[in-house]
């Protein structure tokens, strides 16, 4: 950085600037073409939409990636087989992503806050120097308004006084000098405010400005809305990845990929926005002097004001200088004119026109030190240091973050997409445990109980209309209300389940040590157990008394 004279820090392109100037520009057939920063020329226009299409190729091949990857994953035919357990990895691995995401849309968040304080400071900067300009178009104005309208009227009606006879032709003679002295500097000073004026008459950049803070609040607005949204998916792909929600997923699914259409078009956008801003940043001058010499505005004015070197003087120096000494002159000839008017006239009129041209005079000669004072380097030099620094050292960070945020989330995006993609294919409804088997080596103890208990059940039910009519035989212990050790597994269940309640004739019978469960043979004799018909049911049903041992999963395995 260097200083100038002025004590004002000189603009010097920044690396960043110099890095994206240094891409190089193309046109259709391949050719470098320049890359001065000009909006008006096709073909530098056509290198910005060749380095844009850059991002939308990678897009397309992107797009076309995932369609491969889902139509491979919907032909496969072992993903119904695949176990629950291998959903982990895949799983993490999306969160993860999601968690890269949302950090990649945050930084986006910071970019795109840099961005608009950097286009604001701009456009406030022009907004003051747009005022300066027109601050000298009006004191300009008035101070010619006041010369053509206020005192030539003036001048005409004295010189109708001055007709009139007098004794003393002499100072008649010097009278008319002194007024034709007058009326001649007063052209002299209406023509050098004409000369300042002319240049900066079509400078006026309210328009572009107001245009410009229209479109940076929907710009802002919109990459706000867009990043937030991206934080919101983040987060439903969070969700679906802890909770194992289908449903989420596929939501998830089919947002990453239109969010990753986007945060790639929005890419392909960035990448020539940062470019041709680089390219205006490397000589911001060069663009401005053939803005304002379309608008007749001459180069060296642009030089003086951008530069603000002592050793170049104000190119309107001359012209103030012009319309200075020509009012003082006139002011010299008012005073001449009124103290001979006065001696030789006894008008009475003529004293208030001669107060009213002095004034006049005074007020012209305030508004050119005013004239003076705007026109110095000093006050348009520092907008234009203020503008140029908010948009080349401040905006154009910002838009270079903001689409390294939006490229990577575009990339993050996709692998979104793969991931929950495969996550919510393989990942499958909670199964019914009357269909599964039990020797699952991944089936919870529970689950398995059930499953034993669901297909004893659809045994003892298909057995059920073989078993004879008659009571069954129940075999106790004599010191036990209920003998546990003679009940094998399936006798324990179908006595827990509440669905045996129309199940008869279980019988336990032992034969060598071995309990079996099924019809007994209606000759069977019992000379070693004594029958007892007694019972909470009346003998019909084999029930569990309250000291049986209560069921647990360990007693199936």
């Amino acid at each position: 950085m260097a200083v100038s004279s002025t004590d004002n820090i000189e603009y010097h392109p920044t690396v960043l600037a110099q890095l994206l100037h240094s891409l190089p520009h193309l046109n259709v057939s391949c050719h470098r073409v320049n890359s001065t920063f000009n909006p008006q020329s096709d073909i530098y226009l056509e290198s910005l939409g060749i380095l844009s299409s850059i991002p939308a190729a990678w897009l397309i091949l992107t797009l076309a990636a995932l369609l491969l990857y889902l139509a491979t994953r919907c032909c496969d035919q072992h993903s119904t087989r695949r176990k629950p357990r291998s959903l982990t990895a895949p799983r993490l691995a999306l969160a993860a992503a999601a968690l890269l995401c949302a950090a990649a849309t945050g930084l986006g968040l910071y970019a795109n806050d840099d961005l608009h304080n950097g286009i604001v400071q701009s456009l406030t900067s022009a907004r003051n120097l747009n005022n300066i300009i027109s601050n000298v178009r009006n004191q300009t104005k008035i101070i010619s308004t006041s010369l053509t309208d206020a005192v030539f009227p003036q001048l005409t009606e004295l010189s109708d006084i001055f007709d009139n006879p007098v004794a003393n032709q002499t100072a008649l003679a010097q009278l008319v000098d002194a007024l034709q002295s007058v009326r001649q500097n007063n052209t002299l000073a209406i023509r050098a405010t004409a000369d300042i004026q002319r240049p900066l008459a079509n400078l006026d950049m309210s328009h572009i400005i107001n245009t410009g803070d229209r479109w940076e609040l929907y710009r802002w607005a919109g990459a706000m809305g867009i990043l937030s949204g991206l934080l919101a998916l983040c987060a439903v792909v969070l969700v679906g990845a802890a909770r194992r929600s289908r449903r989420c997923l596929v939501l998830a699914s089919v947002l990453a990929l239109v969010s990753a259409a986007i945060a790639w078009l929005l890419s392909s956008v960035g990448l020539a926005a940062a470019v041709a801003l680089a390219d205006l940043c490397v000589g911001p001058e060069q663009y401005a002097g053939s803005v304002v010499s379309q608008k007749g505005l001459p180069p060296e004015l642009l030089y003086y004001y951008t530069r603000c070197e002592s050793v170049r003087a104000n190119p309107f120096t001359q012209r103030l200088r012009e319309s200075q000494q020509a009012l003082n002159r006139m002011r010299v000839s008012l005073g001449s004119v009124s103290k001979i008017a006065l001696d030789l006239f006894k008008n009475r009129d003529l004293q208030p026109k001669l107060s009213a041209l002095t004034i006049e005079a005074n007020s012209c000669d305030r508004g050119l030190a005013s004239l003076t004072a705007l026109l110095d380097c000093r006050a348009i030099h520092a907008q234009w240091m203020a503008g140029t620094r908010g948009l080349c050292v401040s905006a154009l960070p910002g838009l270079a973050l903001l689409l390294l945020a939006t490229a990577t989330a575009g990339l993050l995006l996709s692998i979104l997409v793969c991931l929950a993609s495969h996550t919510w294919i393989y990942l499958r409804k909670r199964r019914d445990y009357s269909q599964v088997d039990e020797t699952d080596p991944f089936l919870p103890a529970p689950a398995a109980s059930q499953a034993v208990a669901a297909r004893t059940l659809q045994g003892g039910m298909a057995g059920a209309g073989t078993l004879p009519r008659g009571p069954p035989h129940h075999h106790r212990s004599q010191g036990d209300g209920c003998d546990t050790s003679r009940h094998t597994p399936e006798t324990r269940l179908a006595s827990s389940g509440g669905h045996l309640a129309h199940l008869s004739g279980s019988h336990s019978h032992h034969r060598g040590g071995h309990s079996t469960l099924g019809r007994l043979p209606s000759h069977a004799s019992h000379h070693d157990h004594h029958i007892n018909l007694t019972g909470p049911n009346n003998g019909k049903y084999a029930t569990l008394s309250k000291q049986c041992k209560t069921l647990e999963s360990s007693d199936f395995y």
